[in-house]
């Protein structure tokens, strides 16, 4: 017997099984306890057929356990979505207005092309760090700074409309009273939570893939025999744990004279050390 995780199962069904059986592999498979019922039948799981963790170069057909762990993922969204854990998925959210039953929701509804896709590529759903304000920067990387200005039309003189205007630095880190630098949310917050609600559908679903095969009492026996499937040893919730580890702040948008001064007289110095050194100049 081997002893494999949900996530581990999966990536071996989905990877190396179920590829033998192009019929399993689509959303709108047939009765997929009757393709396990079938290959058990057939004398698949016989005592000639123990699986050793690999593929069997000698059969054209899936693994049993891979067809039932198959059948678990078809049956997930038949199953209707859980309940959303709501407070976990706004955690360092809750400011804005999202809705986190929903998200669960619109996840729940395609975990199982998830559960697939990530089984083949052997990754697991993507999160993000908490949102944070950020400058909004032009192609060149430098930061985008406006300021109010009145501007006319040119048909129309006498229509005068305020905007924000671009606004270049009168000198080096000097502006004009007025101008601001806008900023943005970076990721988005209901990019976050859309990618929070996938992490948690995917692990949830886990979950429920591991007690669908092992209470399907005609099969059991047969697939038990071959394969025992014990907890993920996953974080529900990584994304608190990320979201205690302080970020870098984004560059300055204005300077601070004082520090550029200091910043200055710290080249000066460093510039005449140099030139000491080698015997140029003497301070």
């Amino acid at each position: 017997m081997i002893e494999m995780t949900t996530e581990q199962a999966l990536q071996w069904a989905y990877g190396t099984e179920l590829p033998r059986l192009n019929a399993a592999t689509e959303p709108a498979v047939r009765s997929a306890w009757d393709l396990i019922a079938s290959s058990i039948s057939n004398g698949f799981a016989g005592s000639g057929s123990v699986w050793t963790g690999g593929p069997d170069p000698a059969s054209s057909e899936p693994h049993p356990a891979a067809l039932a762990l198959h059948a678990a993922v078809v049956e997930l969204r038949a199953d209707g979505a859980p309940d959303a854990p709501a407070d976990s998925l706004v955690f360092g959210l809750e400011g804005f207005s999202l809705d986190p039953h929903q998200a669960f929701a619109d996840a729940w509804a395609k975990v199982g092309l998830d559960i697939i896709r990530h089984a083949k590529l052997k990754s697991r759903p993507s999160l993000d760090s908490r949102p944070r304000p950020r400058a909004f920067r032009y192609l060149n990387g430098s930061v985008q700074v406006l300021k109010p200005a009145s501007i006319r039309q040119k048909r129309d003189r006498q229509n005068v409309y305020v905007a924000d205007v671009p606004v270049a630095a009168t000198r080096k880190g000097n502006y004009d009273p007025g101008a601001f630098c806008p900023l943005r949310w970076s990721p988005r917050p209901d990019h976050t939570l859309r990618d929070r609600a996938e992490y948690a559908a995917w692990v949830t679903a886990l979950l429920a893939i591991r007690k669908k095969v092992s209470s399907v009492s005609s099969l059991s026996a047969k697939v038990s025999s071959a394969l025992k499937l014990i907890r993920d040893d996953i974080d529900d919730t990584p994304w608190i744990a990320m979201s205690s580890k302080v970020s870098s702040p984004d560059r300055r948008v204005f300077h601070n004279e004082m520090s550029d001064q200091k910043l200055r007289d710290e080249n000066v110095l460093k510039a005449a050390q140099s030139l000491r050194l080698r015997g140029v100049a003497r301070i």
